[in-house]
């Protein structure tokens, strides 16, 4: 039942910050769970988003596990994988969730996050044609948390032609049909 499981990945993204050590020696069971939860494409909208979320919340565990001995050095790209190929959800809500988890999850995972850039970007700009209001808001957010987190890899090689110019588009768009738009401040923070 998707609404059990919902509720499930709920309490254990609301105690994550609490039990992080207890729920270490489960976390190589439950992580996989959290990933086929929130990239099955017959999920609720609801259990897509509460999985992202629950992701976010785990993400230093991840990062953990990348620098852990005989660690899982691919669960950076799996989780990033995952969270982009949720990125053009449909659902708006599963947008905002995604986004947001994706934020989070670069905060903890930093510089790791280099190689999976260029289809993160393309994914981002993808996002950026599809998304309104609340989305919108929290792409430019995470834009902005890649800026800061992963440092100067964002401007290597041909990642900026990705999405320089798309952002440029969008802010003359807005620039020319409403210079009061509140979106501009945080388009400018990217």
């Amino acid at each position: 039942d998707q609404w059990v499981r919902e509720a499930s990945i709920l309490a254990l993204g609301a105690i994550a910050d609490g039990c992080k050590e207890e729920l270490g020696p489960h976390m190589a069971q439950l992580h996989p769970f959290l990933l086929s939860q929130l990239t099955a494409p017959e999920s609720l909208p609801q259990l897509r988003c509460i999985s992202a979320w629950t992701l976010g919340r785990f993400a230093s565990w991840a990062v953990d596990q990348m620098h852990a001995e005989g660690g899982d050095t691919s669960l950076v790209g799996r989780v990033a994988e995952a969270l982009v190929g949720r990125l053009l959800d449909r659902h708006k809500k599963v947008q905002v969730a995604v986004c947001s988890a994706l934020g989070v999850f670069v905060e903890s995972a930093a510089d790791l996050m280099a190689p999976y850039l260029d289809p993160i970007y393309r994914t981002l700009m993808q996002a950026l044609q599809m998304y309104r209001t609340r989305s919108i808001m929290v792409l430019f957010d995470t834009l902005g948390t890649m800026a800061d987190y992963i440092g100067p890899a964002i401007g290597e090689g041909n990642l900026p032609g990705i999405y320089v110019p798309p952002l440029l588009k969008h802010w003359n768009e807005i620039a020319m049909e409403n210079p009061f738009d509140r979106s501009l401040l945080p388009l400018m923070e990217c």
